[in-house]
């Protein structure tokens, strides 16, 4: 999708959505999927606020450092995060270990099994 002219309609409607002031959220799970010369890769590195959760494969690693700029330091870290940590980084500042710490609640929501019946979506 990242690649050919899917790459190309998703640069143009950032492009777009900038002009309007509206954000774009999306999520990759393996950077190193997307064409090296794509107008996709132009895209991300265009973005202002990255969450970075672990990767785990060497060649997803090099192109976070490369493409966003991080402290070549933080490459081991990236490769060994535990889960719910990330590194954060906003614009060009350095990037920063974030710790997601959930709630008791948010745990019992979550650890919830799901069910077809929106009724299990209210929080009591």
């Amino acid at each position: 999708m990242l690649g050919g002219p899917g790459g190309k309609v998703i640069r143009s409607k950032s492009k777009l959505s900038r002009g309007l002031g509206v954000s774009i959220v999306s999520a990759l799970h393996h950077i190193s999927d997307v064409p090296a010369g794509s107008e996709a890769i132009a895209m991300i590195k265009e973005a202002q606020t990255l969450h970075l959760f672990r990767q785990e494969h060497d060649d997803d690693i090099a192109d976070c450092v490369r493409y966003f700029n991080l402290e070549r330091s933080n490459a081991a870290a990236l490769g060994n995060l535990p889960q719910g940590d990330h590194l954060l980084k906003v614009g060009t500042h350095k990037e920063i270990r974030v710790q997601h710490c959930r709630t008791s609640r948010e745990t019992a929501f979550t650890a919830k099994p799901c069910s077809n019946s929106c009724a299990s979506l209210l929080i009591s």
